[in-house]
């Protein structure tokens, strides 16, 4: 519970809970898809994932014929991006001199060294990181405890889809500091 209300008091609750799902949707393949249409066009709008197990395979076939159909493909970040994990990388880093430990409260520090500890995360590189970066760390950490693992995530492999069929790919957030 301290761990719980440590996430909930940083904002971090939100990225547990959308990893929350994970672990039903890598066991059944019955992923999310919504069909909005309009005048001029249809869009599907897809849940996928970033973490899976090889369960997640083969998708749905309607996911597959309606994936195959359309002409291009958006995602929050493109991975293929050569400098994408260094830009973020700088984003995840406090300012000089600035320690996670000292923003937070006595007890918030604790809970944060306790799942640290359980996770076998080393605390001293998560004190210089940003609180999302460190709940992101711990997430996916937890993620790949429970079996999930990123090169198996749904989003990657329809990515590489994409760019086999010459999709267009768009990216609807950037990795600014």
């Amino acid at each position: 519970m301290r761990l719980l209300g440590f996430l909930r008091r940083h904002g971090l609750l939100s990225l547990l809970l959308t990893f929350s799902p994970l672990i039903a949707l890598a066991d059944d393949t019955r992923l999310p898809l919504w069909e909005v249409r309009g005048a001029r066009a249809t869009v599907y709008l897809f849940g996928s994932i970033h973490v899976c197990r090889a369960g997640c395979y083969p998708l749905p076939s309607g996911v597959l014929q309606r994936f195959d159909a359309a002409r291009e493909i958006a995602v929050e970040v493109d991975p293929a991006r050569g400098d994408l994990q260094e830009r973020i990388m700088r984003a995840a880093l406090l300012p000089v001199g600035e320690r996670l430990s000292d923003l937070l409260g006595k007890a918030d520090g604790e809970a944060l060294q306790h799942a640290l500890n359980e996770l076998d995360l080393p605390a001293q590189p998560m004190m210089g990181m940003r609180p999302w970066m460190v709940g992101t760390m711990i997430g996916i950490t937890a993620a790949q405890r429970a079996g999930l693992r990123a090169d198996q995530g749904v989003d990657l492999w329809l990515l590489a889809r994409a760019r086999t069929q010459g999709k267009t790919v768009n990216e609807l957030e950037t990795v600014q500091r």
